[in-house]
């Protein structure tokens, strides 16, 4: 095993392709990441890479895998790569070595169920597969003799095969055909190759550097000149400044270029390459950064109270991909370095996160809870302003308290004793940061975050139902929607806190997929304007409550319209899967999305144990029946391609883990529309689902007599074997 024979067939002058240089040190137990890049070069197939002894071992298999263990799938060994190419996902220019289109089709973790490097070695690897697509016991053999060399392959040819365990299926259907979509991005192969922005290299980030006021173009520093902050007795006041929590680590900072890691300390002294980590270097932490060249700032700390394992915890963006960003305000930095984490998807990497204003209240709660100190910095500074940065230490050390790194205390509201033209009054309690802050500027003259506090409290009994208990993915817009409708919103999808701790969310550790992660929980009309507090714009709950996480209550059929599908269509769809329902003796309701879609919802009683298989088998049986008796008007595959024309099924909602938006939710689109539950009889095709937005929804919500969905929500519907079998699951 080793890199220099990747390293041979690739000219990294030309190729944005990682180099292979030294591996890490490899883990104890001689195992690690698994992954499946689809690469389309001169023909189709599918790199199943294992991570073993500090590199990703390789194969090609030209059908992909299966789940049927009859299936002896071909699997060419080809060289080792670098960890670093594991995260890739994009175009690899023409002319290059395997120039064309990859795919992140699965990834997760392998376990080997003996001695890999002795069954490597014997060609004879038995293991665990812990991936988002594929699951359960798979054996590599290399092939000797008559078939080898039929093969053509003698030495590199092995076979991948499926052991007959709970994961297998005899005449299982082809994966790659009906999950093809990416486990990162969702995006086809089609849709990869369309976007020339994704030629190589390892996730790229994207961002809009150059037009960042402040940013220049420059090379990546050689070391950095890291400022030190000020010490004061005080906290400082005003809006202007930036109030977080003085982490307590090791300061690093880190340079990456093209995969190259150095690390500095708060000095800009050199440190050890593999610094600070216990389960893994901080190199290879910083290489699933999206970015080709960077250099950051942040603490090597405990990724959460009590716990052994670290995170890199990072405060500032020092210089991306060709700019330097020493000159880019403060505030503007951190809005950049925070996207750049959400992309990174690396439960190791953190973002520290920020209050503005309020630095007494800021400062008298975190000493309240046991932190050694914060840190305070101007919103407009410079990365290297000499007073830009002050750090405040709590007086009362040695009380007692347990310290932690992650509380995220919000300042008192300075909204308070404003008059609210509201019915019902902001619960006192409620700390709300920033009132004024516009979220949709396009609704009546800037709908602000009080307002949308306010439309929660409008519709709060119907809400609350549709979201409390249940784990919730949230997308976040903390600067509002921007004011030209032509701009791409700066929001992201946050499915964990991180370092926050909104006070008024429970959390709870849930496995899912292929690692366990912190869930937000609402509990109350607390939590849910909380939510509204941090500038969350949509609220996507899971399908399970957090105590009955492994049984579903409901099914989502969400109907997704291409754009030249009339209104009237769509109505026509819903109400054809209404029908094929209550011909299986189901009741289900319907709303808007906010958008030109609709979900139709099955609810089922909480105590039948409905699994997760059986809902997302049931959606998609009775989905897919109902595109090939009329495939003309419906598709259930994830391509744009096939969707011209037509209306997709999208059962994928289903799946454990996926979500779907919230009843009552407003939507992060111009206009703000809001989901809107309706009765069967105002579904026509004469109904406007635009009209509903948060100025017009709380006026309905007060004239509803009932709500339209209480007696079907209130029935004890099971989904039993019968209704299964009549699926024709």
């Amino acid at each position: 095993m080793g890199l220099a024979e990747y390293n041979r067939k690739r000219n990294f002058r030309v190729t944005r392709e990682p180099p292979g240089t030294a591996p890490p040190k490899p883990r104890a137990d001689g195992a690690g990441a698994y992954l499946i890049q689809a690469h389309a070069a001169r023909r189709m197939h599918y790199d199943f890479r294992l991570e073993l002894n500090g590199v990703l071992l390789s194969w090609s298999i030209p059908k992909g895998p299966s789940l049927d263990p009859r299936e002896k799938r071909l699997a060419v060994h080809v060289e080792d790569h670098p960890l670093a190419y594991g995260d890739f996902e994009g175009i690899i220019p023409k002319g290059q070595y395997g120039g064309g289109t990859v795919l992140l089709w699965d990834r997760g973790t392998w376990e080997p169920q003996e001695d890999p490097v002795a069954g490597y070695a014997k060609g004879n690897l038995k293991f665990i597969l812990k991936g988002e697509k594929l699951h359960g016991g798979f054996a590599l053999i290399r092939l000797g003799g008559a078939r080898a060399k039929a093969e053509g392959h003698v030495e590199k040819a092995w076979l991948l095969i499926k052991e007959r365990d709970a994961q297998a299926r005899d005449d299982a259907p082809d994966l790659t055909e009906t999950r093809p979509e990416s486990v990162v991005s969702g995006r086809t192969m089609a849709e990869i190759a369309a976007d020339k922005s994704s030629v190589w290299h390892s996730k790229p980030s994207h961002l809009d550097v150059a037009g960042t006021p402040g940013a220049r173009a420059a090379p990546l520093p050689v070391r950095p000149r890291p400022p030190r902050a000020i010490t004061r007795t005080k906290p400082p006041e005003g809006d202007d400044w930036l109030h977080e929590i003085a982490l307590p680590g090791l300061r690093v900072i880190a340079r990456n270029e093209r995969s190259d890691i150095k690390l500095f300390s708060d000095r800009g002294t050199p440190l050890p390459a593999k610094a600070a980590r216990k389960d893994r270097p901080i190199g290879d932490v910083v290489r699933m950064l999206p970015a080709e060249t960077l250099m950051v700032d942040g603490v090597v700390a405990p990724i959460r109270p009590g716990s052994d394992k670290l995170g890199y915890f990072l405060s500032d963006l020092i210089y991306l991909d060709g700019h330097d960003l020493t000159r880019v305000p403060l505030e503007r930095r951190k809005a950049l370095l925070e996207e750049l984490v959400r992309r990174a998807g690396e439960e190791s990497i953190g973002f520290v996160e920020h209050i503005a204003g309020g630095g007494a209240d800021f400062y008298r709660e975190a000493c309240r809870l046991g932190i050694e100190a914060m840190i305070s910095r101007r919103a407009d500074s410079r990365y290297d302003a000499k007073a830009g940065w002050v750090r405040v230490e709590c007086k009362a050390k040695g009380t007692g308290k347990k310290k932690t790194p992650l509380p995220n205390p919000l300042p008192a509201s300075r909204g308070e004793g404003m008059k609210i033209p509201s019915a019902k009054e902001i619960p006192k309690n409620l700390r709300l940061t920033h009132p004024e802050r516009v979220l949709w500027p396009d609704v009546a003259g800037g709908f602000t975050k009080l307002q949308l506090v306010q439309y929660y409290l409008a519709v709060a009994e119907h809400i609350l139902p549709e979201v409390i208990g249940r784990p919730l993915s949230l997308f976040r817009c903390p600067d509002g929607m921007p004011s030209d409708p032509n701009a791409k919103p700066a929001c992201f999808f946050m499915k964990h806190p991180g370092l926050m701790k909104p006070r008024s969310l429970e959390t709870h550790r849930i496995l899912a997929r292929s690692k366990p992660g912190i869930y937000m929980v609402a509990r109350d009309l607390a939590g849910v304007l909380e939510l509204a507090q941090m500038s969350i714009l949509e609220i996507h709950p899971w399908n399970a409550t957090a105590e009955q996480i492994e049984f579903p209550d409901r099914v989502i059929f969400d109907l997704d319209p291409d754009p030249a599908v009339p209104w009237a269509r769509v109505v026509e769809g819903a109400l054809e899967i209404r029908r094929r329902l209550a011909a299986l003796d189901l009741d289900s309701v319907v709303k808007t999305t906010g958008g030109k879609g609709l979900h139709i919802v099955v609810p089922f009683l909480a105590a039948s144990h409905v699994t997760w298989d059986d809902g997302y088998a049931f959606s998609r049986s009775l989905s897919e029946r109902l595109a090939r008796d009329q495939p003309s008007g419906y598709v259930t595959t994830v391509s744009k391609a096939q969707r011209v024309g037509k209306i997709f099924i999208d059962y994928l909602r289903n799946h454990r883990g996926n979500t779907a938006i919230a009843a009552y939710s407003t939507r992060a689109r111009p206009g703000a529309p809001v989901s809107v539950p309706l009765a069967w009889d105002e579904l026509t095709a004469d109904l406007d689902p635009r009209a509903f937005t948060v100025e017009t929804v709380p006026a309905r919500v007060a004239a509803l007599e009932a709500d339209p969905w209480a007696a079907t929500i209130a029935a004890k519907q099971r989904l039993t074997a019968k209704i299964l079998r009549a699926a024709g699951k």
